[in-house]
């Protein structure tokens, strides 16, 4: 299991696919990956001050897309293990089944970006668009295009 964020004052870790039921979606995240669509039916908020955490699950494959990201208005916000992402952004793809995750931290530079293109703190709402490559404990890589979030709420 991947930890990221938390719900919970002085506790800093939570699970990135809790064991709770998610909300079914339509189209609230959509990205391409290695070229194929991929379209999540469950999508999991968890925030912890100004930290966002959006999860994308596909129940059928069993895989999952995450951003985790500094909310702080519209701009683009860096991906990657690098000096200009000093909020420690992060995303990537789990293969939930397969026990294998691809992170944008796992090496050195940056690897891609979170555009937030809507940000409403007062209606909680955020959307954006991404793309990143992330790389898997054995250094291959995937690539995810055209992402985008869309009125997610949080």
């Amino acid at each position: 299991t991947v930890s990221c964020s938390s719900d919970t004052p002085g506790d800093s870790t939570i699970d990135l696919i809790p064991d709770t039921d998610a909300d079914v979606v339509e189209n609230m995240i959509k990205v391409e990956v290695n070229r194929e669509v991929f379209e999540p039916d469950r999508l999991v908020v968890n925030t912890e001050a100004s930290i966002i955490n959006i999860v994308g699950t596909q129940t059928s494959s069993n895989r999952s897309v995450f951003l985790t990201f500094k909310a702080n208005g519209t701009g683009v916000l860096k991906l990657g293990n690098a000096s200009n992402n000093p909020d420690g952004n992060v995303a990537g793809f789990l293969m939930n089944a397969e026990n294998r995750g691809f992170l944008t931290n796992a090496l050195e530079g940056e690897w891609g970006e979170i555009r937030i293109t809507k940000y409403d703190p007062v209606g909680k709402k955020i959307s954006g668009e991404f793309y990143f490559t992330a790389y898997d404990i054995n250094y291959r890589p995937i690539v995810l295009e055209n992402g985008s979030f869309t009125d997610v709420s949080f």
